[in-house]
């Protein structure tokens, strides 16, 4: 599964390994070229997404490549996630900022898991993580989405969906609305770990050409056509979810509460269960439990 690499296409060394190029050796030899050719200061940008497997007799989780055999082989064909968190601190280690966007079951172990090389006592990476899941927990995948949950709700947040008050996607704006997207699609079946190392910045600032909102408020692009939504159940969920993901429109909290209210008095069952989430977290209208 990939990602647009336009997305942070900024003009520095992009790399991107799908389908049968991503094998083991290639992940490995990518991860060393990227710290070769970062600097000091740079930031680095990692988003993997495939399998991920728990071997008893080795008590460790694996991130699977392409070219993975059976667990015999596991140790050599697969990639430890205390290895890939080696890697990782390899490029730490070099004063480069390194954010981690993982899609794959038991992501959330990278959370725990020492780098391999370190030694009992030395503290992990300084490594800014999005995890889709906990260490015990699958990633799901949905077809209707044409990717994991935690894909989706990434993608759309970096378009728009994750901006705070100032219209910028935040390291912490994006985690929350990774966390909270990822909690609805999956029914709370799935939940993401996210590490920010104590920081906050911004990663897409407002007017980004990767931030889709660009049509005027209170308009919403519904079947193919751009008009205010209509008064039927069915413009309301879609009006809600457009403000909800960012998708076409700017994400207004206070209207998109206002669309799932008006749905669910229609009698949509998703929508009743979206507004009493408002309602618990205070988003677009004042908390009421």
């Amino acid at each position: 599964r990939t990602m647009n690499l336009d997305l942070y296409d900024k003009g520095g060394y992009n790399v991107l390994l799908a389908d049968e190029e991503a094998t083991r050796g290639r992940i490995l030899k990518c991860l060393d070229d990227i710290r070769y050719e970062a600097d000091p200061g740079d930031i680095v940008m990692i988003y993997m997404s495939g399998h991920g497997k728990y071997v008893e007799f080795t008590s460790q989780r694996y991130f699977l490549p392409y070219d993975v055999e059976d667990d015999m082989y596991i140790e050599s064909t697969a990639i430890s996630y205390a290895d890939l968190k080696g890697k990782l601190k390899q490029l730490e280690d070099k004063e480069c900022k390194v954010i981690v966007y993982m899609d794959a079951c038991y992501a959330g172990e990278m959370y725990y898991t020492k780098a391999a090389n370190d030694f009992i006592g030395d503290s992990d990476p300084a490594v800014i993580g999005f995890y889709s899941s906990t260490r015990n927990q699958p990633s799901l995948e949905k077809v209707e989405l044409n990717h994991g949950v935690f894909t989706y709700a990434l993608l759309n947040g970096i378009k728009g969906g994750a901006s705070d008050t100032n219209g910028n996607v935040t390291i912490t704006s994006l985690g929350d609305y990774i966390t909270e997207q990822v909690r609805i699609e999956s029914q709370g079946r799935q939940t993401p770990k996210v590490d920010n190392g104590g920081e906050d910045f911004i990663l897409f600032r407002a007017g980004d050409k990767n931030m889709a909102v660009t049509v005027p408020a209170k308009k919403v692009r519904l079947s193919g056509k751009e008009g205010v939504a209509g008064t039927g159940k069915d413009s309301q969920i879609e009006l809600a979810e457009s403000y909800y993901t960012g998708k076409a429109i700017p994400p207004t909290m206070e209207d998109e509460f206002k669309a799932y209210i008006a749905a669910a008095e229609l009698g949509d069952l998703k929508s009743m269960y979206m507004a009493g989430v408002c309602l618990e977290k205070g988003k677009g209208s004042p908390q009421d439990y």
